[in-house]
């Protein structure tokens, strides 16, 4: 393996550090978190009242941004992607960008390398407005989308 290399020239950056921790430093973290989402979906599959009752949906009668969020983690979990686009896109496609961030980062892990994000990738502070602006104007496609076709929860 080369000391550092670049996946289309820009996307993706790697290196081998000097030592295996500093690749667990920036990796373990990420792996943890993003893990734990994944491992979460599948919990509420066979536990689903730890799901908790809208706290929104109870006091203005409407769901939330979020509602059917759950459900839909738990049916891309498991392979039912129809589902749980039919259920809540925005939650569908962070569930596949969060593992996708799951897999690179044990990747990382388990080869000991440093991955980062090469130049075409990091945004400065304009890119970043406009990556939260993008977020939100998404999440909130999502919501007007649910409550137009009349979903519940």
């Amino acid at each position: 393996m080369p000391e550092g290399g670049k996946l289309n020239g820009k996307l993706i950056e790697w290196t081998r550090p000097p030592s295996y921790w500093e690749a667990v430093a920036v990796h373990l973290p990420f792996a943890f978190v993003t893990g734990t989402l994944l491992l979460g979906a599948v919990v509420v599959h066979f536990s689903p009242r730890l799901i908790l009752p809208c706290t929104f949906r109870r006091l203005v009668g409407y769901p939330c941004p979020f509602c059917g969020s759950s459900r839909a983690f738990e049916a891309a979990a498991f392979g039912r992607w129809a589902e749980a686009w039919h259920t809540h896109p925005f939650a569908t496609l962070l569930f596949a960008v969060v593992a996708v961030f799951f897999f690179v980062n044990a990747f990382a892990l388990a080869t000991g390398l440093k991955i980062t994000r090469g130049k075409f990738l990091r945004p400065g502070k304009t890119g970043a407005q406009v990556f939260w602006i993008g977020v939100g104007v998404a999440l909130l496609a999502t919501w007007l989308y649910r409550l137009l076709m009349g979903f519940d929860s």
